[in-house]
């Protein structure tokens, strides 16, 4: 939930009127619904800084919803009341509806009706989304200008047939839009169609000559006269981009479908839809580095049936909240057809290109992007004699995308990435000549390293290393098999059985991967030269028996004269071990073992290998006192993930820096080998 502070300690009065996301926990008594005023203990924290490189970030969503931070219930909170104001009134008529008017809808039916009806999708499992999201029609489930434009269209219908004049019509049309915007949550897509609604009407109320393009600038203008930053807002930059280009494109296009013998109501929605798809792709690469490809057919299709289903649903809640008898009669068809968009988008999703992931371009290609698209229609709007003139700027659209997914991303330098991960460990390693190197994918429902490379468009990695069977190393590269063709595994022999290993064993086995169980000194294969990487555990051989995370696969890489050595979640024991069988030197990174367990970094190991650097995942507090107190005198300089996010490790084999992935915190360049 969403809260805002309304009374605090006298030392926290600045925190008055600032809104947090409140999660409570182990308070199954406690009902709270919106509008209540509660009064208990708090764990305050703000929002940190993005924790990985090119994976969404929901700081920013929350900054985006004026959201100051993250609270939590340190004690029972205790409800004082409910606050009474026109938006707590339709979010409780919202809530009153969705508890006890969707009886009469069949239950297949219900998360989609509650989802396009009122705006609540929280009946939608992950998988529904998705469907959605690949079918191209996600936005037919967040209430936004779409579904108040066909609302207010239905009220100008419904205005016809009652006995209201056009002015009559138009405030009918008004009244129901804003009513239609409070009862699903009044989100900012929704208050922004509201606002564009409201100022169209108002200017055909006035007697004024109303266009939707004049509607659009003048809402996009007003809300960021109000907020200027409002410009970063990703909801903002796909409403009013999309409602611009279906401002601009769509008359041409219809016109020339119509010319074509296309039924009009055929070509104004394919033109709509060409129209919207055509100018938000770029933002869509952007943001998701996914773009549809063959949405627009579906839409065709899914549009006509959202809006008899919000012409059939709207009926349905009027009638539901006063004669639930008569709106039986209505919830049979109702569910028929969003029984019938739920089939369309699970069959759509499908079929191949019907979405395709892209690799994340730059800003300035975006931004550029837009701009040779309004380039492209101010000439076809003048150049009336020179038809072919906006074929300049679109080519240059499709020649800088075309180099954009088809050059080389390969880094200059060994670059070797330690993700930020709920619990685990997750390394990325590409060098200049092409390797690809997956050390671990952690645990972490956000799926870092499977999503950093698609938004990278990387699709085949060359080898997976997994250190040993524990699912907070397994977990993450179930995930990274269905998105990229991997060439072989190094893993230790099985040993465990655990639930998500036997998942990541079964994803193993389908992704025809080559599985080697490596012996001590054996090398790993590599495009580069300069780059080693030598197997010091010996994991071609049974666990022995005592800790299991001492057979670990224990990895140390040389570039150049930079040496890094990679040691699973090593103990005590297994370092000894490791001493015994290997005669060390100094190292320049150390990953540090066991996310910083007492029992793991021993002070043996470290004499041994004296390093300058190290870098650790913690994992639950495992992240001990004396282990810093370890690094620290032997001179170790150590990077926290868990406490500054991914960081990035670089070098040529002479030099070498280590720091936060986006520069923000980074020593100074380290020579390799010192």
């Amino acid at each position: 939930a969403w809260v805002e502070i309304s009374e605090t300690p006298d030392d926290l009065r600045d925190l008055l009127g600032v809104r947090l996301s409140l999660g409570v926990y182990d308070n199954p008594d406690l009902s709270i619904s919106p509008g209540d005023l509660l009064r208990g203990d708090l764990w305050l924290d703000g929002i940190g800084e993005p924790e990985n490189p090119l994976l969404l970030d929901y700081g920013e969503y929350m900054r985006a919803h004026r959201i100051a931070g993250w609270a939590r219930d340190a004690g029972e909170l205790e409800p004082l009341g409910t606050r009474h104001d026109p938006e707590t009134l339709f979010l409780r008529i919202r809530e009153w509806l969705n508890d006890r008017v969707m009886d009469g809808i069949q239950p297949e039916a219900r998360g989609l009706a509650r989802a396009i009806l009122t705006g609540d999708r929280s009946e939608l499992d992950s998988g529904d989304l998705e469907r959605f999201k690949i079918a191209g029609v996600f936005h037919l489930l967040a209430v936004s200008g779409l579904h108040v434009g066909i609302v207010g269209y239905l009220a100008f219908l419904l205005g016809g047939v009652l006995p209201f004049k056009r002015r009559g019509r138009y405030i009918l049309s008004l009244a129901v839009i804003i009513g239609f915007t409070l009862l699903t949550g009044a989100r900012p897509p929704a208050l922004r169609a509201c606002l564009m609604a409201g100022l169209y009407l108002g200017g055909r109320l006035a007697g004024r000559p109303a266009k939707l393009g004049t509607s659009v600038a003048g809402a996009a203008l007003l809300l960021l006269a109000l907020n200027p930053l409002t410009l970063w807002n990703l909801s903002f930059q796909l409403s009013f981009v999309a409602a611009a280009g279906i401002a601009a494109i769509t008359p041409s296009l219809s016109g020339w479908l119509t010319e074509r013998k296309v039924p009009r109501p055929i070509a104004d929605g394919l033109g709509a839809a060409l129209a919207a798809q055509l100018a938000i792709f770029s933002l869509l690469a952007l943001h998701f580095a996914r773009v549809p490809v063959l949405a627009f057919l579906v839409n065709i299709a899914a549009v006509p049936l959202v809006s008899l289903a919000l012409a059939l649903g709207i009926p349905y809640l009027i009638l539901a909240a006063a004669v639930p008898c008569v709106a039986k009669l209505l919830g049979t068809p109702l569910s028929l057809v969003l029984r019938l968009v739920n089939r369309l988008a699970g069959e759509a999703s499908r079929i191949p290109l019907m979405t395709t992931d892209v690799r994340q371009p730059a800003v300035w290609l975006v931004i550029l992007t837009l701009g040779l698209l309004v380039a492209a229609w101010w000439l076809w709007r003048r150049g009336k004699r020179h038809r072919l003139l906006p074929l300049v700027p679109l080519g240059l659209i499709f020649t800088l995308w075309g180099w954009h997914l088809l050059r080389s991303d390969l880094p200059d330098r060994l670059r070797i990435t330690f993700f930020s991960v709920t619990r685990g460990d997750a390394i990325f390693i590409e060098s200049p000549a092409g390797d690809r190197i997956v050390i671990d994918g952690g645990m972490d429902t956000a799926e870092p390293v499977a999503e950093y490379l698609r938004r990278r468009g990387i699709k085949e990695i060359d080898t997976v290393c997994l250190s040993h069977p524990n699912a907070d190393h397994c977990s993450g590269l179930t995930p990274l098999f269905h998105r990229c063709e991997v060439g072989r595994v190094y893993r230790p022999p099985d040993y465990l059985v655990t639930e998500a290993y036997l998942r990541y064993l079964l994803t193993e086995k389908l992704s025809g991967a080559e599985v080697c169980l490596p012996g001590f000194g054996e090398p790993i294969p590599t495009r580069d030269g300069k780059l080693e990487i030598t197997v010091l555990s010996n994991s071609d051989r049974p666990h022995p028996g005592g800790e299991p995370n001492d057979a670990s696969l224990v990895l140390l890489l040389r570039y150049g004269d930079f040496e890094a050595l990679f040691t699973g979640d090593l103990e005590g024991a297994g370092e000894r071990a490791l001493l015994d069988r290997w005669e060390p030197t100094e190292i320049d990174v150390l990953k540090v073992a066991h996310h910083g367990s007492a029992t793991s970094t021993t002070p043996d190991l470290l004499t041994a290998l004296r390093p300058g650097h190290g870098v650790v995942f913690p994992d639950r507090g495992l992240l001990a006192d004396e282990v810093r107190w370890r690094l620290a005198d032997s001179g170790c300089w150590l990077y926290d993930v868990g406490l500054r996010g991914a960081c990035v490790l670089e070098t040529d084999g002479r030099t070498f820096r280590l720091g936060r992935f986006d520069g923000s915190f980074s020593p100074a360049v380290a020579l390799a080998g010192d």
